[in-house]
């Protein structure tokens, strides 16, 4: 008796709202990815810190590649090399570390940092049929934004990064990132696809349900995307009055947790205090210790009868007020900049870009081997110090999130990530049916990713 067949996975979209579930599920479609879709862009490897130093490198895995970024032992100049020898296809170096060569532990085979060869063991037994020049490693595109290390596996076909970027290079101009320098870094594996990951951190409509603690003084926190070629962000449809609760905290069962804080706030300006205070210990990032102090001062300092533009403002020169205190500054920064930022950017492919004036919140989503049930998920939270008061941060690894305590935003998130995977496996379900105005960016992101590996159009 023939058994029977199991039902193919949708691999495209139907109606334009839809993402078919084939691609966090299909085994086929990850390794589609890896051919024709990280190969073709520029994707981030790591932070200019990392790779400050004269031969200091880092090694960045997406798929099946491992790429070695590292600043030139001899001339300081950034570069990125496929982090295999050119011999026998053992991978040269792992993690991080400093080299004035690299050396294969196979057959002893070197390199410089350069990407040159240094040393064929017995070379002469080639009689002339391989030489030093035949097996310099082979070289990425590298190139800096914002203080990120990005790269490209195929250099001649590479547009450069600052286009492949844009508008962020001029959205984000005053914002200065690459001053910022992270406050923890924290890898993790998921259950789930990498795509769900990201799916998560790139919309902002879940924010209401799993993160309701907020609603009693979110404002009308809805959202609305726009759309800027692969990249995308989100940002609120209206300016959102602090202090007054979300619109839909009626339609969302139980009381949020932490409802007496708000309660006890007699007045808006207390009340925006206690919002950000909450914000600061439930994500561990983005809101800094500073600007939590200058909203504290706001409810201390500012009429109970001040209108919302005056506390609006306040909150502006309180925090930078605060800023200066600690020795850091950002007077090129205006309340355009704010408005055109947003809240959080897809930057194609797989990053999560939150900004603020002062704090960053950064997440990159990565498959994990062959599964594509479990993903890679990198984690950085960044913060503007003064000249050398930036922190020593080393990553923390850890093959399950349950194994250190996290910040109750990031509970709440991971919390759905297994069910959801679980979930789209269901017969009952095809396909996701997106939110076309808070979820547009991620309904561009799957466009583009099934454009890169299926061919269809966007």
């Amino acid at each position: 008796m023939d058994m029977p067949s199991k039902p193919a996975l949708n691999m495209k979209g139907g109606q334009p709202n839809h993402i078919p579930k084939g691609p966090y599920l299909s085994h086929e479609f990850l390794q589609l990815e890896k051919e024709r879709l990280w190969s073709k862009v520029w994707l981030m490897a790591c932070r200019e810190e990392e790779v400050a130093v004269n031969g200091r490198f880092v090694t960045f895995n997406i798929g099946d590649e491992s790429i070695i970024v590292v600043r030139d032992a001899k001339d300081g100049v950034l570069r990125a090399f496929f982090n295999v020898c050119l011999h026998r296809g053992r991978r040269l170096v792992s993690g991080a570390g400093q080299a004035a060569k690299f050396v294969c532990k196979y057959h002893g085979w070197r390199w410089n940092t350069d990407g040159s060869n240094d040393e064929i063991i017995d070379e002469a037994d080639w009689s002339g049929s391989v030489c030093k020049e035949d097996v310099a490693l082979k070289s990425l595109a590298v190139d800096t934004w914002g203080g990120w290390v990005f790269v490209h596996m195929e250099p001649d076909n590479a547009e450069p990064l600052h286009e492949y970027l844009k508008p962020l290079v001029d959205v984000f101009r005053n914002y200065h990132f690459e001053r910022f320098s992270p406050t923890w870094w924290r890898t993790v594996t998921l259950p789930c696809n990498w795509k769900v990951a990201l799916d998560v951190f790139i919309e902002g409509y879940h924010a209401q349900t799993a993160h309701r603690q907020f609603n009693p003084v979110s404002g009308d926190n809805r959202w609305t995307c726009r759309v800027h070629g692969v990249h995308s962000m989100f940002h609120y449809r209206a300016i959102p009055i602090l202090g007054d609760p979300s619109p839909n905290i009626n339609a969302l069962a139980g009381l949020p947790e932490d409802q007496h804080l708000f309660e006890n706030a007699k007045d808006r300006a207390a009340r925006i205090y206690t919002y950000f205070d909450m914000l600061r210990r439930d994500t561990g990032s983005l809101i800094t210790e500073r600007r939590v102090r200058s909203t504290k001062r706001l409810a201390e300092e500012l009429s109970p009868d001040a209108s919302y533009m005056d506390l609006l403002m306040a909150m502006d020169r309180l925090h930078r007020e605060e800023g200066k205190k600690d020795g850091v500054e950002w007077d090129d920064f205006t309340m355009q900049d704010v408005a055109n930022a947003g809240m959080d950017w897809n930057i194609f492919p797989n990053i999560a870009f939150l900004p603020t004036e002062d704090g960053a919140l950064v997440y990159r989503a990565r498959p994990n081997g062959d599964d594509p049930d479990s993903c890679i998920f990198d984690i950085w939270s960044l913060e503007r110090f003064a000249p050398g008061q930036a922190p020593k941060v080393e990553q923390e690894v850890f093959a399950n999130w349950r194994d250190r305590e996290w910040p109750r935003v990031f509970v709440q998130d991971f919390d759905n990530l297994a069910e959801i995977q679980a979930g789209m496996k269901s017969r009952g379900f095809t396909a996701g049916r997106a939110n076309p105005l808070a979820e547009m960016t991620n309904i561009n992101f799957h466009r583009h990713v099934r454009h890169f590996v299926t061919g269809e159009a966007v």
